[in-house]
């Protein structure tokens, strides 16, 4: 027998993508270690920017007028993510400027 597996994701606003969780990225009480939440919302950064044609090829961006470089980054802990399995990262972008954009998210759904 085969698990359900969703095929899109329906969401109000934003974007979402569904990203594994791995053992190794786990701490000793089973629970997504807290530097891991970062990772997370960078690798779905990535696969968003990978499907509208933004990516790297020989370790330099396909594009020249796109890159990403992180100013800040803030976490809030809503709830923690038990075992490895694949989880939902919802982001959206609360401004665009000339040459930044500002991404609230991610935030439960």
């Amino acid at each position: 027998m085969t698990p359900a597996v969703p095929t899109a994701l329906t969401i109000g606003y934003g974007h979402a993508e569904l990203l594994p969780v791995h053992f190794d990225d786990l701490d000793p009480m089973g629970m997504l270690h807290n530097a891991r939440y970062a990772l997370l919302v960078e690798r779905a950064l990535a696969t968003f920017w990978r499907h509208h044609g933004h990516t790297f090829s020989d370790g330099r961006p396909t594009t020249t007028d796109a890159f990403n470089v992180v100013k800040e980054l803030t976490i809030r802990y809503h709830a923690p993510i038990r075992g490895p399995g694949d989880v939902v990262v919802h982001f959206w972008v609360e401004h665009m400027g000339t040459s930044c954009a500002v991404y609230p998210g991610p935030g439960p759904l």
